[in-house]
């Protein structure tokens, strides 16, 4: 009986181990990868921070695109109701 409390101790030592390593390395790389994007912007990102009124830039989108989302969106919300 000792022997499995024991097997099952440096089982879970083991295990949480593991998961604590995993979690601190994701950590690591999801901070490492703010860190890279906050020192090396995209141009995009540049254009919206320099932009003195804080507007993002306009996209020209054609007008039948605009009504084929709007009628969709439409219907969707009738079948929810």
């Amino acid at each position: 009986m000792n022997e499995l409390l024991i097997e099952a101790a440096v089982l879970l030592g083991v295990g949480m181990s593991v998961v604590f390593a995993f979690l601190s390395m994701l950590i690591g790389g999801i901070k490492l990868i703010a860190w890279y994007a906050a020192k090396y912007p995209s141009p995009t990102q540049t254009n919206i921070i320099h932009n003195k009124n804080n507007v993002l830039p306009t996209t020209t989108v054609k007008p039948d695109i605009v009504a084929a989302i709007s009628a969709a969106v439409h219907i969707h919300q009738q079948k929810q109701h």
